[in-house]
């Protein structure tokens, strides 16, 4: 069965695969990206002391 769990270098390598005339795509889809890690990084540790 197929680990379906993210993983920070194949999220880099699917954006990687993205490909529009100014980048604009995979810009944003990085910063989309760094805006949900950094919330998980958050909670996780909240969740703990919950």
């Amino acid at each position: 069965m197929r680990d379906t769990r993210l993983h920070p270098e194949s999220a880099r390598i699917a954006l990687r695969d993205v490909r529009t005339p100014d980048g604009t795509a995979v810009r944003d889809g990085l910063a989309a990206a760094r805006e949900l890690s950094a919330a998980v990084a958050r909670l996780i540790p909240a969740a703990a002391q919950a």
